[in-house]
């Protein structure tokens, strides 16, 4: 027969296997979890964006155009120029650089990759649920650095 002294250690010794356990448990499923969010986001590729709906149906392609259109986004500006179909005009830059029309495309855009992923990406910070085209051009346009 047990002595009330052990039966009281080990119902402690019990209470310290139980948070233990609880604490290991808890913390793996933490890690799982973020684990699990950290590959999903990985899967989630962006894809460029499609103007004319034509290939690309989703609804983050579809809330890119929108935005899109209203800054003036087109995905190839020399072809644009040639078209008539965009307007540009000079701006200065740093160092008394000015950048002619045909130069202010997106590669060339302070918004441009903006997530400074190596490789670069062709990101935009005002078109972050897409890729844009590095040769394509906005109203936004701003001179790199």
């Amino acid at each position: 027969m047990n002595t009330p002294t052990e039966t009281n250690n080990q119902t402690i010794s019990a209470r310290r296997e139980f948070f233990k356990k609880i604490i290991f448990y808890t913390s793996a499923g933490v890690v799982v979890q973020a684990l699990a969010r950290s590959v999903t986001w990985a899967a989630e590729e962006l894809g460029l964006i499609d103007m004319t709906k034509a290939k690309r149906k989703d609804a983050a392609n579809e809330e890119s155009v929108k935005i899109a259109a209203g800054i003036g986004y087109v995905s190839n500006l020399d072809a644009a120029l040639k078209a008539k179909k965009a307007t540009k005009a000079d701006k200065p830059g740093a160092a008394g650089k000015v950048w002619k029309a045909g130069e202010q495309t997106c590669d060339n855009c302070a918004l441009f990759n903006m997530t400074k992923a190596t490789p670069v990406k062709a990101t935009c910070a005002l078109l972050p649920k897409v890729l844009v085209d590095a040769k394509g051009s906005c109203n936004s346009w701003a001179p790199k650095a």
